[in-house]
């Protein structure tokens, strides 16, 4: 893993029981990854869209509270999914980015592949 940021709340109780873990985390771009276990499953063997919804919470705040440091706490407002196809093994990836690059990022987009062999659905983070 490479050296990330030292933050009591870089990953959350609730991302820990997700499964979630980081593999880069600056202000410019937050990746982490989450394993597909039947415990994440809705009732119809797939992956519960708030999976979804919740990694892209904390990479998008993960990402604004290392870029504004001691400036400020980031907070969610908005957080939209797209759901293209079920996904009931494997391994969920998001990847955050702010949408403005060198300016104070007032929204962000994540998205999340679903695995290797599916599209990536996107949720806007704003």
């Amino acid at each position: 893993m490479a050296d990330l940021p030292d933050l009591p709340e870089l990953a959350c109780q609730f991302d820990k029981v997700m499964g979630l873990r980081f593999e880069e985390a600056t202000g410019d771009r937050v990746v982490a990854v989450v394993p597909v276990t039947p415990d994440l499953h809705q009732h119809y063997g797939i992956v519960h869209g708030g999976v979804y919804a919740a990694m892209v919470e904390t990479t998008a705040g993960v990402g604004a509270a290392i870029w504004l440091g001691d400036r400020g706490r980031p907070v969610g407002i908005a957080n939209s999914t797209d759901f293209l196809r079920p996904v009931r093994e494997g391994e969920l990836r998001a990847e955050a980015i702010p949408s403005t690059a060198g300016a104070a990022p007032s929204s962000g987009r994540s998205r999340s592949p679903t695995s290797a062999a599916a599209p990536w659905p996107t949720a806007a983070c704003g």
